[in-house]
C-alpha cells in the first residue's frame, strides 16, 4: 500500500494498486459478539427486499387430433445451465474503486456495514470505507465511521502498516473517542444500577451491571456493585468471583482500584470465606481491608469474629477492643466481644462491658440478653432475672426471636432462685413461642418437680428427651424424678442412658447407686433382723467374731438404712467371706438391716441352728450376697 491518499478518479495501476491493499486489509469474518450496538449508514434506505416472483397459469391443453397413436418415450429435458452469478456487493465495491469511482466504493462498504450484525466483520467494512473517505479528503468522515466501529470493538486488530501515518493518527483518535464514550455509558449504567439496587431491583440491577461491565470489564465500580448484588441475592460464589475480579484487576494494574472501593471488597471477600467457614482465607482478607482502612469498625468486628471462630480468643478480643475503639456505641461489637468474654467464664469482665453500653437509652434486647447472662454467671441472679424481663419487654412479640432466648434462660434463673411457679411461667411463656425449644421443656420438668408436680414433670422431661435424645442431663434429671415416682426400673434405664452417652457422668453414677440401693433393699423385704431361730431349749453355740468395724450408712431420703463397712480384721470370718471396706450391709438372711448395732446384735444372737449367715451388700452399687461362716 502506497503512502500516497489523494482522490483519483482515473487510471488502472494505482486504483487496483489500492483494491489490492483493501483485500489485504480484510480480515476473516467472524461472529464472536453477539451483542453490536448498530448504527443507521446513510445507504440504509437504499436497501430492498427482493419480491416472490408470481406464478404462471398453465396453457389450455389442445384437443387431440388425427390417429390415436402409441405413447412414445419422452426423453428427459437437457439441463441448461444457470446464467452465471453475477459479483457479490463487495466485489462491486473493488470494481468501483479500480474503475477509480472511490465514492460508489465507499457507499458500497458503507451499506455492507450496516447490513451485517457481527461487530468484527462491521468494523472492517467500516475501516474500508473509512480509508475511501480519507482518500477523498474527508476526515471527519473517516473519522466517524471508525468511531462507530470502534465502540463495539474497540480492540479490532488493526494494522498500521497497511495505511498512511495520517490515517493511522484518525483510526487511534476514533480508538481513543470509542473508548471514552464507552467508559461514559458504562459510568451511566453503573450508576442506573444503584438506583436499582436502592430500589431493591435486583434483577435489573444485575443486567444492568452486565451491560456496564461489557463496555468497560475492568471497571472496578461495575465489578463491586455486581458482586454486592450477587451477595444480596444469595449468590455468595458468583458475588466472591467479582470481587476476587476486582483485586486481580488491582494486581495487575496497580492503582487501578481506589481505595474506598478496595478496601470495602476486602472486608466483604473476608465475610464471605467467613461464612463458607475457609477461615485462613478470611483472616487473610480482613487484614488487608484493616491494613488499607483502619478506621473501619465493621472489619475489626468481622475480624474479631473470624479470629475466635478459628481459636484465637486473644486476637478476638484486640479485634473486638479495637473496634470498640473507634465505635464505643457499637452494640454489635460489644455483645461479640460480650459472648466472647462469657465463653471464657469471665462473667465479671462481661458486666463490666455490657453495664455502659445497657445503660444508654438505645440499647437492645440483645444486649440486655446477653447482660443478664452475664449477671447469672457472675451470681447475681436478682439482676439477671430484671435484665432478662426487660429484653421481655423490647422483644414482647418475639419477632427478633430473643423474647424465647429470655424466656427459657429466666426459668433458669427463677428455678435458681427456688421460684418453682415463676420457673414454670417463664417456661411456658417459652414454650408458647417455640413449642419444640429442648431447654425450656427442661427447665419447666425442673420448675414442676420443684413443685412437687412428679408426674408434670415427667411429662415434660420425656418430651425434652424425645426433642433430643442425645443429651445426657435430660435422662439424668428424667430419672430422678421417675425415681421419686418408685419407678425404679424406669429411673434405672434413664441412668443408664445418661452414662451410656456420657461415661463417667459421675452423678449419674451416683443416682444409679441409689436407684440399685433400693432396688435390693425392696428385694431384702421390711421387718428388721432378728436372730435367725428361736431359742431350742439346747446348749447354745457362741458364735465366732465376725471381724468387722461398722458405721451408719445413711439413706433415710430412699428410705432404707444400712451398716458400712469401716475396716475388715484379717483372717476373720468376715475377710474370708470376701467382705470389704467400703461395702454396704443391707441385709442378712433376708431381712432388712437398719444399722451397725441392730446388725451385731444379730450376730451375737446367733443359736448356731446354722454355722453361717447371708449378707445382702452392696458395692460399687452393684448389689452381691456374701456366705459368712460364724461357727
Amino acid at each position: 500500500m502506497r503512502s500516497d491518499h489523494r482522490a483519483r478518479r482515473g487510471g488502472a495501476g494505482p486504483l487496483c494498486a489500492v483494491g489490492i491493499a483493501l483485500r489485504v486489509v480484510g480480515i476473516a469474518r467472524s461472529t464472536a459478539l453477539a451483542a453490536v450496538l448498530l448504527v443507521a449508514g446513510p445507504f440504509a434506505a437504499g436497501l430492498r427486499a427482493q419480491s416472490d416472483p408470481q406464478p404462471f397459469a398453465s396453457p389450455s391443453p389442445a384437443p387431440v387430433q388425427g390417429e390415436d397413436l402409441s405413447p412414445t418415450p419422452i426423453a428427459p429435458p437437457v439441463a441448461t445451465p444457470p446464467p452465471a452469478a453475477g459479483p457479490t456487493l463487495e466485489q462491486q465495491a473493488e470494481e468501483k474503486y479500480a474503475a477509480g469511482d472511490l465514492e460508489g466504493a465507499a457507499a458500497i462498504y458503507r451499506q455492507l456495514a450496516v447490513a451485517t450484525s457481527a461487530p468484527q466483520e462491521r468494523l472492517r467494512l467500516l475501516v474500508a470505507a473509512a480509508w475511501l473517505e480519507h482518500q477523498l479528503g474527508q476526515a471527519d468522515v473517516a473519522y466517524d465511521l471508525l468511531r462507530q466501529g470502534l465502540v463495539d470493538l474497540p480492540d479490532y486488530p488493526f494494522q498500521p502498516q497497511n495505511y498512511s501515518q495520517e490515517f493511522v493518527d484518525i483510526f487511534v483518535k476514533a480508538r481513543d473517542r470509542a473508548l471514552a464514550e464507552r467508559h461514559q455509558r458504562a459510568n451511566e449504567l453503573v450508576q442506573r444500577s444503584l438506583r436499582e439496587i436502592a430500589a431493591e431491583d435486583m434483577t435489573r440491577a444485575r443486567a444492568t451491571l452486565v451491560q456496564a461491565l461489557a463496555l468497560q470489564p475492568d471497571d472496578p465500580f461495575g465489578l463491586f456493585n455486581l458482586g454486592l448484588v450477587e451477595m444480596k441475592t444469595a449468590h455468595r460464589d458468583q458475588a466472591i468471583t467479582n470481587f476476587e475480579r476486582l483485586l486481580a484487576v488491582e494486581a495487575g494494574k496497580p492503582g487501578t482500584v481506589p481505595v474506598e472501593v478496595r478496601s470495602p471488597a476486602l472486608a466483604t471477600l473476608g465475610l464471605l470465606y467467613y461464612e463458607k467457614d475457609f477461615l485462613e482465607d478470611a483472616k487473610r482478607y480482613l487484614e488487608q481491608a484493616a491494613a488499607l482502612d483502619p478506621a473501619s469498625s465493621r472489619t475489626w468486628n468481622n475480624l474479631g469474629l473470624t479470629l475466635g471462630k478459628a481459636g484465637d480468643a486473644a486476637g478476638a478480643e484486640r479485634a473486638f477492643r479495637k473496634g470498640l475503639e473507634i465505635a464505643p456505641d457499637n452494640a454489635q461489637l460489644a455483645n461479640n466481644l460480650a459472648q466472647l468474654l462469657m465463653n471464657a467464664q469471665r462473667w465479671n469482665d462481661a458486666v463490666t462491658l455490657l453495664t455502659p453500653v445497657t445503660a444508654g437509652a438505645n440499647a437492645d434486647a440483645l444486649a440486655w440478653l446477653n447482660y443478664g447472662l452475664a449477671q447469672r454467671g457472675a451470681g447475681d441472679r436478682a439482676g439477671a432475672g430484671t435484665s432478662l424481663q426487660r429484653v421481655l419487654a423490647l422483644d414482647a412479640d418475639n419477632k427478633q426471636g430473643l423474647a424465647a432466648r429470655a424466656a427459657v434462660y429466666l426459668a433458669l434463673v427463677r428455678f435458681d432462685q427456688g421460684d418453682g411457679a415463676g420457673a414454670i411461667a417463664a417456661a411456658r411463656q417459652a414454650i408458647g413461642w417455640r413449642p419444640d425449644d429442648v431447654d425450656a421443656w427442661t427447665y419447666l420438668g425442673l420448675a414442676q418437680k420443684l413443685q412437687k408436680d412428679l408426674a408434670g414433670a415427667r411429662d415434660s422431661l420425656q418430651r425434652a428427651a424425645t426433642l433430643d435424645a442425645a443429651r445426657p442431663e435430660i435422662h439424668n434429671n428424667l430419672g430422678t424424678v421417675l425415681f421419686a415416682l418408685n419407678d425404679l426400673a424406669g429411673a434405672e434405664a434413664e441412668f443408664r442412658q445418661a452414662l451410656t452417652l456420657r461415661p463417667g457422668f459421675a452423678q449419674a453414677q451416683s443416682n444409679l447407686d441409689q436407684v440399685l440401693v433400693a432396688q435390693l433393699a425392696g428385694k431384702v423385704g421390711t421387718s428388721s433382723a432378728t436372730s435367725s431361730k428361736p431359742d431350742s431349749g439346747r446348749p447354745r453355740r457362741q458364735p465366732k467374731y465376725v471381724g468387722v468395724h461398722f458405721s451408719d450408712a445413711d439413706f433415710t431420703y430412699l428410705g432404707i438404712k444400712g451398716a458400712m463397712v469401716e475396716s475388715v480384721m484379717s483372717d476373720s470370718p468376715a475377710a474370708k467371706a470376701g467382705l470389704r471396706k467400703g461395702d454396704v450391709v443391707l441385709g442378712i438372711d433376708g431381712n432388712p438391716v437398719e444399722g451397725p448395732q441392730q446388725l451385731l446384735r444379730y450376730l451375737r444372737n446367733l443359736t448356731g441352728e446354722r454355722d453361717y449367715v447371708e449378707m445382702d451388700v452392696l458395692r460399687d452399687g452393684s448389689p452381691r450376697r456374701l456366705r459368712v461362716d460364724m461357727f
